[in-house]
């Protein structure tokens, strides 16, 4: 047991107790392991020197670092409610604590204060020159191979990340592989991230706060400006596991979690469960060879997404304003929420792709994913049009949503099955080769856009068009085929507006269908019908070819 006071550690917030506190880790070192103790609810100053050439970078310097621990096990520190809290300076880099090659480390119970608000990021002097810094090294813990536990902090005003973690490799030492668990831990105003987790054996991050991460008043950030940041990218080789649960992500400048890097290694697996994510870009994507990426339990507001290859269950989006992406990976009971609301740059919401892998929709509910501006279909929506996707919509609730399908030279594509279309949704194809399907569907009141020119196939569905008011009903326009489904169609289209809009009304193939007409609105010219039932259109008025079709 080492009590920091018995090295000289007043806690009375205006000493600077700097040495006492490495005279403390020193001797924990020096003993193999051991407790350190603080005074309970002590605020301790700590002031770091300045020097006049800065190297290396990332905490690596003994004269940054406040408590360094190296090569031991089983070490323990009990802030006990104490606050430490850095004076203003001049460095690019500085460390709480750092922990390097330790075994069974713990930290708990305590406040850490940087120093970001009022930092002086004036030039430094590297290698005898006189350069510019982003001075993004300052890190409340640094943990570089070692294995353990951080519980119950508050972590706050860094100039880099509250955390930073990942396995190391030490020249002419080898390989020192890191397992990290987070709990119970509010991180907030840091420059750069809230936790940024570099290849380790595992990382779990646990019933954890993170807010206000990046550029904030004052506060300048410095990239990526994320809550979590997964940076596979320290070439050491572990991919080990990573779990983010129960956690709240707020408030920070680029993104929630990111998790896009394509160098090798990354993580063997990933599970985001039972979190709430709000306010900026949600990202995990680009890691294929990860053998499992899981989202499930979650919510998540207002941020865009761009997720590829990913199990998604129960989780519902907020989406907002913007364009978001998803490539690949199984949606399941999941509920997506978009806005027709307008901003300086964007008009309304935009669900699209990146690549064709085919991404499956089952269970889901979706509603206002469409442009506020109608008059362009080519980013409305779902955009296959610009942006590659391959959609698969099993069971799924559809309300007042787009859906853009491009010409020959985009393979996007769309299927439903059993689900139901209401309230507003259009339709758009372009493609006669690659139509868009339905297999037991509903649509109700569904239109289509007057440039419509693309196949669409129905089998065993079921069509109502009783709107009057649509003045592009999806019937009316492209090369549509029906087998045994059922037609109400109400609206129909005049002779007189279909040739204003240079089309033929009603090209459309039917095999064992039933189809509803208003006599007194609709044109027939261009139906094939094949053994169906036809009410509201005499067979004399009928200009359709008809073959086995009852008139009734």
């Amino acid at each position: 047991m080492f009590n920091v006071k018995d090295y000289g550690a007043v806690g009375n917030g205006k000493t600077n107790d700097i040495a006492a506190f490495r005279k403390a880790a020193l001797q924990v070192c020096q003993n193999g392991g051991g407790t350190i103790v603080f005074e309970s609810g002590k605020t301790y100053l700590v002031k770091i020197d300045d020097v006049t050439d800065e190297r290396p970078v990332n905490g690596a310097q003994s004269n940054a670092t406040i408590m360094a621990f190296k090569d031991c096990k089983n070490v323990k520190v009990e802030m006990n409610g104490a606050t430490i809290k850095l004076v203003p300076n001049h460095r690019m880099e500085y460390v709480f604590f750092h922990f390097l090659n330790c075994d069974n480390f713990t930290l708990t119970g305590g406040t850490l204060v940087g120093d970001a608000d009022a930092h002086n990021y004036s030039d430094i002097v590297r290698y005898g020159k006189k350069q510019k810094s982003s001075h993004e090294w300052g890190f409340g813990v640094l943990v570089n191979g070692s294995r353990g536990t951080i519980r119950n902090m508050i972590i706050t005003n860094m100039t880099g990340d509250g955390i930073k973690s990942g396995s190391i490799n030490l020249k002419n030492k080898g390989i020192f592989h890191t397992t990290l668990d987070l709990y119970d831990t509010e991180i907030s105003y840091c420059r750069r991230n809230g936790i940024a987790v570099l290849s380790s054996l595992g990382t779990n991050i646990v019933n954890t706060n993170i807010h206000h991460i990046g550029t904030y008043g004052a506060l300048k950030g410095t990239a990526p400006q994320a809550g979590i940041d997964l940076e596979y990218e320290d070439g050491v080789g572990d991919k080990g596991s990573v779990t983010i649960r129960n956690c709240r992500i707020t408030d920070c400048t680029q993104k929630v979690i990111s998790a896009s890097n394509s160098t090798p290694p990354v993580p063997d697996s990933f599970l985001i469960e039972d979190c709430y994510l709000e306010g900026s870009s949600f990202q995990v994507y680009h890691v294929k060879k990860a053998k499992s990426k899981v989202i499930r339990n979650c919510t998540v507001v207002c941020c865009p997404i761009h997720l590829g290859d990913a199990d998604v269950e129960n989780t519902k989006f907020d989406l907002g304003l913007g364009v978001h992406y998803v490539s690949g990976g199984h949606y399941k009971n999941c509920e997506f929420i978009g806005t027709l609301e307008k901003s300086e740059s964007n008009y309304g919401c935009t669900l699209a792709g990146t690549n064709l892998n085919e991404t499956v929709f089952e269970n889901c509910s979706f509603s206002d994913i469409r442009a506020a501006n109608n008059n362009s279909p080519s980013y409305q929506g779902f955009a296959g049009y610009h942006f590659p996707l391959r959609a698969v919509f099993k069971n799924c609730t559809i309300s007042n949503c787009s859906f853009v399908r491009g010409n020959e030279k985009n393979a996007s594509s769309f299927a439903f099955y059993d689900s139901k279309l209401t309230d507003g949704c259009m339709i758009y194809n372009l493609s006669e080769n690659i139509p868009i399907t339905f297999e037991q569907c509903e649509l109700t009141d569904v239109s289509a856009y007057q440039t419509q020119t693309g196949r669409f196939i129905f089998k065993n569905s079921k069509l109502v068009q009783k709107d009057k008011s649509m003045s592009q009903p999806l019937l009316l326009f492209g090369n549509n085929s029906f087998e045994r489904c059922t037609i109400v169609d109400e609206v129909g289209f005049p002779a007189a507006s279909a040739k204003r809009h240079g089309v033929k009304a009603y090209k459309v193939e039917a095999v064992r269908t039933d189809f509803t007409f208003d006599s007194d609105n609709v044109k027939t010219e261009g139906m094939t019908l094949k053994r169906g039932k036809v009410h509201g259109v005499s067979k004399s008025s009928f200009k359709g070819t008809q073959r086995s079709v009852k008139f009734k």
